[in-house]
Order: structure tokens, then sequence, then C-alpha cells
């Protein structure tokens, strides 16, 4: 692939390659050459005819706008090639410089050499769609394993000022995180690169797009749900019928509970309140005196005392009734939780 064939202080460190010799190569020269003495000669030793085809490849992290004109052929002349620098000249034409990476017998060779000035390509990244692939319920942890997903769109747009159809190849280093998604056959997937034919009308434009898709995982408490939610759920099959009911049931429950909480809260206050009336009734008793006009007074205070005890033993029984009602309640939707997870 392109991407590998950048020039730096790693490219030209020795490799090991399974078909080559592990320290050093040996060319035999076939042809004697005499080399006079403090003198150098630059002698060939290879002279073998190869077949190759001619492509066009655009690699954006190696040439951004253009695509690169490359030779594709395979090693067929017996022997391991060094890497280093290359002129290719067709028919006596010079046609432009290369580097060749270190090919072992056998192994694909590719020459990028030119930039295709005719055919222009301009580069666009987008937020694709994004949603939920899967919904897993942990009975140990007690959460909801939700896998989201979200795809990444990078469109590549051609435009040919050439007059004829040419074909390039869109070539990406796979990404770090992710996969390829909704993608076509590519034509090449190796070393970490991925290439895709794109066929370019002449004097036309066209475009491409290639998705990736990354998946995190997310622990997600499920009591914090909506009904929105778990219906969509339901409505993509990411989770049964069954445990839809379930959290039916579990709302209906929860609906109850804060309902009864509400009434016990409102019946709580109610008794905060005759507990200080009382207070303020049996204050008003110990400042009355023996006169008649106070007698009758204290008769009318002693009648609303009993009044409001009769209220406040009412009020404390409703108030236990209903915070026993909150307990089974919670019971229940902890019931249908446990249920959900898988908990036997």
């Amino acid at each position: 692939p392109l991407g590998d064939l950048k020039v730096s202080s790693a490219y030209f460190m020795p490799m090991l390659i399974g078909n080559a010799e592990p320290e050093y190569l040996t060319y035999n020269v076939e042809t004697p050459v005499s080399v006079r003495r403090k003198q150098s000669a630059m002698v060939p030793i290879v002279d073998h005819v190869i077949n190759y085809q001619e492509i066009c490849v655009y690699n954006g992290d190696k040439m951004p706008n253009h695509p690169l004109r490359v030779w594709h052929m395979q090693n067929t002349t017996g022997k391991a090639l060094e890497q280093g620098p290359i002129t290719l000249v067709q028919e006596g034409q010079y046609l432009g410089e290369g580097l060749v990476r270190f090919t072992g017998v056998g192994d694909d060779l590719q020459l990028p050499y030119a930039l295709e000035f005719g055919i222009v390509i301009s580069e666009e990244t987008n937020d694709g769609p994004s949603g939920i692939l899967e919904v897993k319920f942990d009975s140990k942890k007690r959460r909801a394993i939700v896998s989201r997903y979200s795809v990444t769109e990078y469109i590549y747009t051609l435009t040919s000022h050439v007059e004829r159809e040419t074909t390039v190849y869109i070539e990406r280093r796979d990404p770090n995180w992710g996969e390829y998604f909704e993608m076509p056959d590519p034509a090449l997937a190796v070393a970490g690169h991925t290439r895709w034919p794109i066929t370019v009308p002449q004097n036309q434009e066209t475009s491409f797009t290639v998705r990736t898709r990354t998946i995190h995982d997310h622990e997600e408490e499920i009591t914090k749900w909506n009904a929105d939610f778990v219906n969509s759920l339901h409505t993509d099959e990411l989770i049964e019928t069954v445990i839809c009911n379930k959290f039916e049931s579990y709302w209906v429950e929860s609906q109850r509970q804060a309902e009864t909480l509400d009434q016990s809260n409102t019946l709580q206050a109610e008794y905060n309140q005759l507990l200080s009336r009382q207070k303020q009734l049996r204050e008003n008793l110990g400042a009355l005196g023996n006169s008649e006009r106070e007698v009758e007074i204290r008769n009318r205070i002693l009648d609303d005392l009993e009044t409001s005890e009769n209220r406040r033993r009412e009020l404390e029984t409703a108030i236990t009734n209903l915070n026993e009602q909150v307990k089974r309640l919670q019971l229940t939707q902890q019931k249908l939780i446990d249920e959900i997870y898988g908990v036997e």
C-alpha cells in the first residue's frame, strides 16, 4: 500500500522476510566485471522482463488532491530486491522517480512515480447515523450493557479533466478503532490498508463514500429508562416482548408508589400541623383561671383537643398503612427488576 511508502529513518531499517536471506543478500554477477583499483562501478545485477499494470491510486495521507500513477507488478526476478530509489523510463521516455520497499521473491511491488493532474480529488468528513446495536442485561453488575455505534462518512469527490474513462483506487489506512461499515468488497486489503476501485467517466464528476463504524459499550441503570426509550428498543427488536411488558409493569408500580407517597406526605403534613395545634391548645389551657368565663373557654378547648386527638389517631393509622403499601410496591418493583436482569 502507498501509505507504507514514506521516506523516514525507519524505512531504511533492515527487515527480515521469510522469502529472503535473514542476515544479508548475495547477488551473483553472471558476467565478470573488472574494476580498477581505487575506483568504483555501478553494475547491473538483475536484467529481467517483468509484466506490469499501470493504475491510479489515491491516498490522501500520502498525497492530497490528486491520485498517484503507479506501476503494479510482481517480483519474478528470482531475487530479493533491496529497498531504495528507482528511476522509471518507458520506451526511452523518462516518467519519474520512485521508491522501492524491500521486496522478497514473488512479492507484489508497487511503484508510485508521478501525480495524475488530470483528476482532482477532494475529501469531506461527515457524521453518519448512530444508534444502538445490542442490549444485554448483566445480573451480576445489575446494569444493562448497551452497545452504541456511530458511523463516520468520508466522502471523496473525483473530478476528471481527461479524455478517457479512468479507474482510481481509493486507498485508506484501516481504522485503529472500529470497522468498515456497509462497504463494497475491496480490490485490496493488506498490510493495514484497503482499496476500492472507482470508475471516473471522462470529463465528469463522481463520488465515493467510505463508512467506518465504532462501537462503544455503556453500563446503564435500567430504572432510569423511560417508556419512549424502552419502546424504541422493542421496536428495533433489541429486547423481547416479555421484557418490555415487565418494564410496563414496573412503571405502573412506580406510578402507584409515587401516588401513595404523595398521599402519605400530605397526611404527614396534616399530622404535623395537628401536633402543633394540640401543643398550642394545651398551652392555652394552662393559662386559664377558674372564673365562669374561663371554665367555658376551657371546655371548648377540651372539645377541640378531643376532636384533634381523634383525627391524629386516624392520621397515624392511615400513614402507617400507606407506608406499608409503599414497601410492598417497592418489593414488587424490585422483583420485576430482578426478572429483567434474569436473577433467579
